[in-house]
């Protein structure tokens, strides 16, 4: 047996292997956040968070396995296919690669980038879920049109920015002042 032959029938391997690899994962993956975490089936961002916290480590493990791994996974199964089928129809074999190859690094960026992005969420902990609950916020206004102060308190209707405060400035159409509003959970 030369050498060619064999790299070929390990190549061969390594591509079932990989196409295993990948059933597995889908196997796995969807009865974890189909029944599991329920992740589909959340839409209110604020339960949404709290999901992310409460399951933070095993999302990060099934993200992992599922988008970073895969992905891998899948590099080795386009090229593994490639050296195949090159043979019969090379010019639809090397498009096929490329697409499974661009593929391949879209999952894995999309799972580091939800990794990420989760970390950052569960980081911010009980204040992102208070913020994104919609809890009552206290507004303080100061240096209004009027040129008084006020403060009332006002239910937030959302998303208050990434770091749960948002501060912008409105200019008043009568007098052109600006009102400075400051917005932070309570």
């Amino acid at each position: 047996m030369n050498s060619s032959v064999g790299g070929s029938v390990r190549q061969h391997k390594v591509g079932g292997l990989a196409a295993l690899y990948l059933a597995a994962a889908y196997v796995v993956a969807m009865p974890y956040f189909l029944v599991f975490v329920k992740y589909q089936s959340v839409v209110d961002p604020a339960e949404k968070v709290s999901l992310l916290v409460s399951n933070h480590d095993s999302m990060r493990v099934m993200y992992l396995i599922t988008y970073v791994i895969f992905g891998i996974v899948l590099a080795v199964l386009a090229l593994a296919l490639h050296a195949r089928l090159r043979d019969g129809a090379p010019t639809l074999t090397q498009a096929a690669t490329a697409v499974g190859l661009i593929w391949a690094v879209v999952l894995v960026a999309s799972g580091m980038i939800f990794n990420a992005g989760m970390a950052a969420v569960v980081g911010f902990g009980g204040l992102a879920a208070a913020t994104y609950a919609g809890h009552t916020a206290t507004t303080s206004v100061v240096g209004a049109a009027s040129g008084s102060g006020t403060t009332s308190t006002a239910a937030s209707g959302g998303a208050l920015g990434s770091s749960g405060v948002s501060i912008f400035t409105a200019i008043t159409p009568a007098s052109g002042r600006g009102a400075h509003v400051t917005t932070g959970g309570s």
